[in-house]
């Protein structure tokens, strides 16, 4: 069984064609390539403007990262989309078919007018040109890895025109929003007696930027007193769309009896898909306020509702008994007391070396890593599992597989980008790993590869087995290195 996986392998890693090697006949920029891809060339202050990056290609393409970003000068940024692996469409370009993968999908929102150039953004990555030496495992000759090049892939600048929103037509409350907004209130109870509070909740949300809205402004409702709102804020992004809400939660108090409305709520925006500004509004709101706002007398200080409300502009001293005043201080000659002087050095000793610790942590990278390396390949099994008990056995291997090498890389202060198989195997014997635990690493990175690229399927009992396997390796690497 598994010198047919291994041999699965093998066919996988050179079924491609022109995708499983790069051929010196062939250019690489002509089939490998990063395209910007904007949704509008021409946008107002504030409208969103999507952005798509996507690869394409027609190589087998390995350890796929970003290089250089964009700065993005003159835009709110929010990220809409980014891709874990690969997961290529096939379009055509010239009446040539491509894999094409979309790697980041991001959202710009202007901030000022006139041309702006979104920058390129630059990606490395790795294309396959052979295999480099074979191994035999069960009877078979078995490549073990692939020689590599190294290739750096950059995307064209794109131009955006920036419109300054019109001035005509705009309304006096209009704070800034530009999108596609609507705007909701209640209050609950509807009928209180006065001087007890009610909640008004308002909720502003759409499709948007949520930068420009604001809190409505109640300084002016007639009959409550106002207390500042609570907000809270919820984002909603996903592929192509980024929106959300801000909710604000009032607590009112009627100060007076009878029928008490709350008026109209109104909120101004720019809607850029019909270039006009445009208000929603709710309807108003009605309170039943019944009783008088009478002077409560409390029971335990006898301060009266004026009392208290003169509170925070006055000075009233607490007078403790005196004879309790009177008793002597022996605090010095309790067990606590003793206990304190003696616990407060010790704080500070293991405070000092917490704070030697941080430091290291912040100016030796490599340490940094290293202490953090078998924490991260913990995640990492743990991301594994939730594949396994789902039964996904190509994102479980391909999981089990970024676990070893990250954690290689981690204990070593290399880049995972750049670490394959084989520079994996020669960093380790350089480093004077036994020849045993070198081929344990390298058996199951093979199965991993055969798992993700061969048509083969594995059992769980099997999974189980890698998993434990992987397990054994990270805990052998850390020990020895």
């Amino acid at each position: 069984m598994v010198s047919q996986r291994l041999l699965g392998v093998v066919c996988c890693l050179v079924m491609f064609g022109l995708g499983g090697q790069a051929r010196a006949d062939i250019t690489i920029e002509d089939n490998l390539f990063l395209v910007t891809r904007g949704n509008l060339e021409r946008v107002y202050i504030g409208q969103q403007l999507t952005l798509d990056y996507d690869l394409f290609y027609r190589f087998q393409v390995h350890n796929v990262g970003f290089k250089e970003e964009p700065t993005y000068s003159g835009f709110w940024v929010e990220e809409l989309y980014g891709a874990q692996r690969l997961d290529p469409h096939r379009e055509q370009v010239d009446n040539v078919e491509f894999n094409v993968d979309l790697l980041r999908q991001v959202a710009l929102f202007p901030t000022q007018s006139g041309t702006h150039m979104i920058e390129p953004m630059s990606l490395s990555c790795e294309i396959a040109t052979g295999s480099s030496r074979r191994r035999n495992f069960g009877g078979f000759d078995v490549f073990m890895g692939q020689n590599t090049q190294a290739v750096i892939v950059r995307s064209q600048p794109l131009e955006i025109e920036v419109l300054s929103l019109p001035a005509q037509g705009r309304p006096k409350n209009f704070s800034g929003a530009v999108g596609r907004f609507n705007i909701r209130a209640d209050v609950q109870p509807r009928q209180v007696a006065v001087g007890n509070p009610l909640t008004l909740k308002v909720e502003i949300g759409g499709e948007g930027h949520l930068t420009g809205i604001e809190a409505p402004d109640l300084a002016a409702l007639q009959g409550f007193k106002v207390y500042d709102p609570k907000v809270q804020e919820n984002i909603n992004k996903g592929r192509g769309h980024y929106g959300g809400s801000r909710r604000y939660e009032y607590i009112l108090i009627p100060e007076e009896r009878g029928i008490l409305e709350i008026p109209s709520l109104q909120f101004a925006y720019f809607n850029p898909y019909s270039e006009t500004y445009e208000i929603d509004q709710t309807a108003s709101l009605r309170i039943v306020a019944q009783g008088e706002m009478a002077e409560e007398e409390a029971q335990t200080f006898g301060l009266s509702r004026k009392d208290i409300q003169e509170v925070g502009q006055d000075i009233r001293y607490i007078k403790p008994d005196i004879q309790e005043a009177s008793k002597p201080l022996v605090f010095y000659k309790s067990a606590a007391f003793w206990s304190f002087q003696v616990l407060l050095p010790l704080t500070f000793l293991a405070l000092l070396l917490l704070q030697r610790h941080q430091q290291r942590l912040e100016g030796d990278v490599a340490y940094a890593r290293r202490r953090r390396a078998k924490g991260e390949a913990g995640r990492r099994l743990g991301q594994a599992n939730q594949f396994l008990a789902q039964g996904d056995g190509k994102e479980f291997h391909a999981e089990i597989q970024r676990c070893v090498l990250a954690f290689v890389a981690d204990q070593l202060n290399l880049s995972a980008a750049g670490l394959t198989n084989d520079i994996c195997t020669r960093l380790l014997h350089e480093k004077g790993i036994a020849k045993d635990r070198i081929d344990e690493l390298q058996y199951l990175l093979v199965e991993c590869d055969l798992a993700r690229f061969a048509a083969v399927r594995f059992t769980q009992e099997e999974m189980e087995k890698v998993r434990e396997q992987a397990e054994k390796i990270i805990i052998d690497l850390e020990r020895v290195l």
